[in-house]
């Protein structure tokens, strides 16, 4: 068996635990994968934060400190990059069980590409790129970021 089918069957299994609500705790965690997703986190995290090469070392910082701004444990958070070649449907794959934050023009033309029968509390805002290129955003960012606290708190 090669990598890839390895890799494949790992998130296959990854889910079918999910689906059956088995804990498999924060040890566990999604394996970076070479196509068009890229994740870093506990399988099953509450919350999901989903944009276009959020991994890269600014981005991925600053979705950490805005995490962390929150409250948000990073035991609760798994963080999806994807690049253009991403097909909506594996986000359901990824779908976290309480909300969804989407950074990003991408990211917003990805969930809302997929069905409405979502389980989970969507939210979008700003790359965090264009957070960082354009500090007056940061506003919109941070009360969108409080209704995700607010949210988690009433979960």
């Amino acid at each position: 068996m090669d990598n890839s089918e390895n890799q494949f069957l790992q998130h296959e299994y990854l889910n079918l635990w999910r689906f059956y609500g088995i804990d498999l705790g924060p040890e566990v965690a999604w394996p970076k994968t070479e196509n068009a997703w890229e994740v870093e986190g506990r399988a099953g995290a509450p919350v999901l934060f989903l944009g276009e090469s959020l991994l890269e070392a600014p981005s991925r910082n600053l979705l950490l400190k805005i995490a962390q701004a929150i409250a948000l444990p990073t035991d609760d958070l798994l963080l999806a990059s994807f690049s253009s070649s991403a097909e909506s449907s594996e986000l359901f794959r990824l779908a976290p069980s309480r909300v969804l934050v989407a950074f990003g023009q991408a990211a917003h033309e990805l969930v809302r590409s997929i069905d409405k029968g979502v389980s989970f509390s969507v939210f979008f805002t700003h790359h965090p790129t264009a957070l960082l290129e354009t500090p007056e955003l940061k506003k919109e960012t941070w009360e969108t970021m409080k209704q995700v606290q607010e949210v988690l708190r009433n979960a």
